[in-house]
């Protein structure tokens, strides 16, 4: 598990990956830390964007191939309220990767990285 606070806002992402069944769950959590609620303006329908690399080559982005609703929405953290994602990675090769995953909020940084061994 990895954590890394936004550098604009009073949000902790944390990641989180699990093997299981020949796959992997790969869980960010966003907590707004701070003492006023936090507004996240996504432009589409992804939430979080999740790549896993082995060494410096990218082999897997959880976005590729894959089409998203064309809406505008926007998620309202309260203080210490928490917006959960998960993506799953179904039969990567076996390896020892970097997953990295953040949100895909307008203006937010908010992301973390978690070693996975093989």
């Amino acid at each position: 598990m990895a954590t890394r606070r936004s550098r604009d806002m009073t949000l902790d992402c944390t990641l989180s990956v699990e093997q299981a069944d020949g796959e992997l769950s790969i869980t960010l959590t966003a907590t707004n830390t701070g003492s006023e609620p936090v507004e996240l303006t996504f432009s589409d329908g992804q939430t979080i964007e999740a790549v896993a690399e082995h060494g410096s080559q990218e082999i897997w982005r959880y976005s590729e191939g894959r089409m998203f609703t064309q809406a505008l929405r926007t998620e309202r953290l309260a203080p210490d309220e928490r917006l959960v994602e998960s993506v799953t990675w179904s039969q990567p090769p076996a390896g020892g990767y970097d997953v990295r995953a953040w949100l895909c909020a307008n203006g937010v940084d908010c992301g973390a990285t978690a070693a996975v061994s093989p």
